[in-house]
């Protein structure tokens, strides 16, 4: 700090992963009560043993800066680059920039000592988002084990259960959002209002495919999504009355959500690749 002019300033790296493995075995028809799983070898049937493992990675640089300038006028701008293993090769980083801006009205000569007005902040902000949640080797063919009689004889091989992608990437959100904030009476009462405008592009949804591929769906980056609002919410700092205390709350949110985009495809059906367990159809 000096004189009227703040900064502040943080600057990292994260780095994170998970691998899991699991090991599932069983038997049954065990001929001495009570063995289980104390002796497997001694059932009567043992039945196929499975195994999986995987793995994932995320890698973060990321960066943010703050300026105020005679503690009335608020910058910030800041920036992350992920690197997610669940993308294709060339297509793992994404870069997500953000700012904001935001004007401190109640601090200014002609409405500091205002006995009504306690707090006026003006506010907008604009910033990009990614999403990766789709689960591992998403974007890699997928084999699973298999068998087929040749020769009169069963043999055991694989088949492909999911197609590759090697242009799968980020899922990307850029939101705009402008508001205000106003506290009266000391800020015993409270307002604050924003209107947004949410962008959501390349979406990570599993798209239909002719069935005459052999496959029924594709998970690939499509379309895109816009959703739209209000939020108001208004407050009042609690008032003590005797042995009453009381305070009321008030919140109202409206928003409005639109397909833009489908691209070339005539509906899309979502079964949860990801986190995300709401499945829908979209046409």
């Amino acid at each position: 700090t000096f004189g009227i002019h703040s900064f502040n300033a943080v600057a990292g790296f994260t780095q994170q992963g998970s691998t899991s493995r699991n090991l599932n075995t069983s038997s049954q028809d065990f001929a001495l009560p009570g063995v289980d799983i104390d002796n497997l070898a001694s059932a009567g049937i043992t039945n196929v043993t499975n195994s999986n493992k995987s793995a994932w990675g995320l890698r973060s640089w990321l960066g943010r800066i703050n300026y105020t300038l005679n503690n009335k006028y608020l910058f910030t701008f800041s920036a992350r680059a992920d690197g997610s293993s669940r993308f294709a090769e060339g297509n793992k980083w994404g870069f997500f920039p953000s700012g904001a801006v935001s004007w401190r009205v109640s601090e200014e000569p002609f409405l500091k000592d205002s006995k009504v007005i306690s707090n006026l902040k003006l506010r907008a902000t604009y910033g990009i988002s990614g999403n990766n949640a789709i689960g591992q080797y998403q974007s890699l063919a997928s084999y699973e084990p298999t068998r087929a009689v040749l020769g009169g004889e069963l043999a055991a091989g694989a088949r492909v259960n999911r197609l590759s992608n090697t242009g799968l990437t980020w899922e990307t959100t850029a939101q705009s959002d402008v508001g205000f904030e106003i506290g009266l009476f000391n800020n015993r009462l409270t307002f604050d209002f924003d209107y947004y405008v949410k962008n959501t592009t390349d979406l990570l949804l599993n798209v239909p495919l002719p069935r005459e591929t052999g496959f029924t769906s594709a998970l690939q980056n499509i379309g895109e999504v816009e959703n739209k609002g209000v939020e108001l919410s208004l407050n009042t700092t609690p008032v003590d009355k005797n042995d009453f205390t009381w305070n009321f709350r008030v919140n109202i949110s409206q928003n409005r959500n639109q397909i833009l985009d489908m691209g070339d495809a005539g509906f899309i059906i979502s079964n949860s690749p990801g986190a995300n367990n709401n499945d829908f159809i979209a046409q």
